[in-house]
């Protein structure tokens, strides 16, 4: 862009008149969610956008001079230098997890979104809210305190270093059972 343009409530002004490379994020309902400008007073140009699951969106093109993105300034070696820069955002939902009884548990596997950023998931039971956390680059936690004979199902949400992103759609239903316990047998011995 060039010049003065206007996402929603974020208005981007290309720096010294030149164009800069603009980043934007819709949200689900067509609403801007954030916009953010890249570039210098060379003329900056943007290539390709990727947006990844785990929250960010990688964004490259071409800069001449110097261009700062976000906290960081480049300078050009020469005429001009490629860019390659990596915005974070929450998370979006993962994969309904998968769920396996246990005895008063459930173990919940979960699976991991694309792109790295991610650190950790949360685990809720429903019902009572049990939680259990699964820390990356692990794919899976036990509940515990479960009730046996109740029926559960369960649910997961990532986090980021900007966030906790949406929750996932719910698990198969599982039902905690008492492991049984075998009976006592009676050995016999010669005299």
């Amino acid at each position: 862009f060039d010049g003065t343009t206007t996402f929603g409530s974020s208005t981007l002004t290309s720096s010294a008149g030149s164009a800069d490379v603009f980043t934007a994020k819709m949200n689900a309902d067509g609403t801007w969610a954030w916009a953010t400008k890249a570039g210098g007073p060379g003329s900056d140009i943007g290539y390709g956008v990727s947006a990844l699951p785990d929250g960010s969106s990688i964004v490259t093109g071409v800069f001449a001079g110097t261009a700062t993105f976000g906290s960081t300034t480049l300078t050009s070696a020469g005429s001009g230098d490629v860019f390659t820069v990596r915005y974070l955002d929450a998370p979006q939902a993962p994969a309904a997890p998968v769920a396996v009884a246990g005895d008063a548990l459930a173990a919940v596997t979960i699976t991991p979104l694309a792109g790295g950023s991610v650190t950790s998931y949360t685990v809720t039971s429903d019902p009572g809210e049990k939680t259990c956390t699964v820390v990356a680059p692990a794919t899976s936690c036990t509940v515990e305190g479960l009730t046996n004979g109740t029926s559960y199902r369960f649910r997961a949400t990532a986090t980021n270093a900007i966030g906790i992103g949406v929750a996932s759609a719910w698990s198969n239903a599982v039902t905690p059972t008492a492991t049984p316990t075998a009976a006592p047998t009676a050995a016999a011995t010669a005299a």
